[in-house]
Order: C-alpha cells, then sequence, then structure tokens
C-alpha cells in the first residue's frame, strides 16, 4: 500500500511528463540494469572499456547474479574518462576484445536473435 502511495506521489512530482512512461507498468516482474563505460564521450571514436549488468526483481537488486566483465579498446583511454571510471591502460592490458568476451555471455546470442534485450546472463 505504502509503495503505491509513493508511486503516485512520484508521479505528481514529475517535471518533465515525457518520462511518464516509466511510471507504467511493464507487465514483468524482472529487469536487467545495464551499465557501460567507455574511454571517452564521443560514441563515433571511442570504445567500451567495461560492461555490467544485474538483475533486478520486483524490488530487489540480484547483486550474486550480476555480471561484469572489463575488455581491451581499440581506442586510447582518456585521461577523463579515467578520471570518471578509475580504470587504467594497465588494467585492460590482459583483457580480451569485446567481441570475445560477449561471446561468454550465456544466451547472448538466442537473446539477441529474439530481439530481446539480455535478461539472462
Amino acid at each position: 500500500m505504502l509503495s503505491r502511495i509513493k508511486r503516485k506521489l512520484d508521479w505528481m512530482a514529475l517535471k518533465d511528463r515525457s518520462y511518464e512512461f516509466l511510471f507504467d507498468d511493464m507487465g514483468m516482474d524482472e529487469v536487467v540494469s545495464i551499465d557501460c563505460e567507455t574511454t571517452g564521450l564521443n560514441p563515433k571514436k571511442d570504445d567500451i572499456v567495461s560492461i555490467a549488468a544485474v538483475k533486478i526483481r520486483g524490488n530487489q537488486i540480484l547483486t550474486s547474479e550480476a555480471y561484469r566483465v572489463t575488455v581491451k579498446p581499440k581506442a586510447n583511454l582518456a585521461a577523463d574518462s579515467i578520471k570518471i571510471h578509475q580504470i587504467r591502460k594497465a588494467d585492460v592490458a590482459g583483457e580480451g576484445c569485446i567481441e570475445d568476451e560477449l561471446l561468454e555471455v550465456p544466451g547472448l546470442h538466442r537473446q539477441l536473435a529474439a530481439g530481446r534485450i539480455l535478461d539472462q546472463f
């Protein structure tokens, strides 16, 4: 009951109604939150350095089922990005490329073939 009241209050406090869809019922109890770190802020020239994903079921974050991989980027790490994510060149020196690392994610190809976002890892 309290969660519904809080949700309603949060919805009423929403200033930008273009984000109203975030309050829609998704019809599922489990989602995955994905975070990527990159070599810089320009998506046209910068590469991914790490990918992390964690399942959220209901109102619980399942940290025991988290996935994280660090990859060796083709682009150089920018000093500004290192300040943000604190991943240095030495930290990725022994890592594989992103294509090889993503092949290790169980069910990834099946999920992509089905046009679905990662829902298991």
